[in-house]
């Protein structure tokens, strides 16, 4: 097995699409596609699902992705000591929910680029169970979330910022005007309200009501322009949105929070950036 192919089925599985991935490479598409088809032979198992335009990893394909990833980093470490040099290279791939921890996290990758310039981040956003589920596949290798999702068989380290529940509201709406928003007023107004269930059923306790949602959502930034519409009040975390002027977002009271956690998993081998990433991480949040 060489590297190099491992190198193109990664950028095949990142891009999605094998015409990406030879433009990347700067090979040809069918040199690409073949590689592909001779790493199948070689481990004896389809890697892609094939599809009109793209491509998805198959489950094999998803299981192999992690490992495929730490060889290709493990080599690019041995040919980094081998010249000598001492910079640790790599890739380190992050998903964030949409809360105000991510400006936490922001400072803690700035700080670690810092050190090791040659570390690339890849960020994306999701919400806490696409999260969770993308890193027990291994395609991602580090998420922020809040704690709403299980995190057996993972380390989960507490940010120290809290995630305050609030509504947001049009500017025009008897609410903006108030410093703080109680569960009983909140029982007789149209609601978009979180698809995740923890959140569901905690807030539907807090209010007291068996809330019946006008909208749930997933992201928070897709259901934002229903609120301007007059659609509903939505109920989210404070740092997740920017009111602007249109908008007003009040708290909940009795106040309601949330602790934001990063999160990897239990692993017997960490590629050395990420290894060092992790062991960066525990040192600020410990210090």
């Amino acid at each position: 097995m060489k590297t190099e192919s491992l190198e193109v089925f990664l950028t095949v599985a990142e891009e999605g699409n094998f015409t990406h991935a030879a433009e990347l490479l700067h090979m040809s598409q069918p040199s690409v596609s073949r590689t592909i088809m001779e790493l199948e032979e070689e481990l004896r198992c389809k890697l892609f699902r094939r599809t009109n335009k793209n491509v998805a990893l198959t489950e094999q394909g998803s299981r192999f992705l992690e490992t495929a990833r730490h060889i290709v980093l493990l080599y690019r470490k041995a040919v980094d000591e081998s010249d000598g040099g001492e910079a640790v290279a790599g890739d380190i791939y992050i998903g964030a929910g949409e809360v105000g921890a991510v400006g936490q996290l922001s400072e803690i990758i700035s700080a670690f680029h810092s050190r090791h310039p040659a570390v690339r981040f890849h960020m994306e956003s999701g919400n806490a169970g696409a999260i969770m589920e993308k890193l027990d596949k291994g395609v991602l290798d580090v998420g922020l979330i809040t704690r709403s999702a299980s995190t057996a068989n993972h380390v989960s380290v507490e940010l120290p910022r809290k995630e305050i529940w609030g509504a947001l509201v049009r500017s025009d709406h008897p609410f903006a005007s108030l410093d703080q928003i109680q569960a009983e007023a909140l029982a007789r107004e149209t609601l978009i309200v979180p698809e995740n269930p923890v959140f569901y059923r905690e807030l539907t306790n807090w209010i007291g009501a068996d809330i019946k949602p006008a909208v749930t959502y997933t992201l928070v930034h897709n259901v934002v322009p229903l609120v301007r519409r007059g659609m509903g009040i939505l109920l989210c975390f404070k740092d997740s949105v920017d009111p602007q002027e249109s908008l007003s977002f009040v708290p909940l009271f009795p106040a309601k929070e949330v602790t934001a956690l990063l999160v990897w998993k239990h692993r017997p081998v960490m590629s050395p950036e990420l290894a060092l990433f992790t062991e960066f991480v525990m040192q600020i949040l410990h210090s």
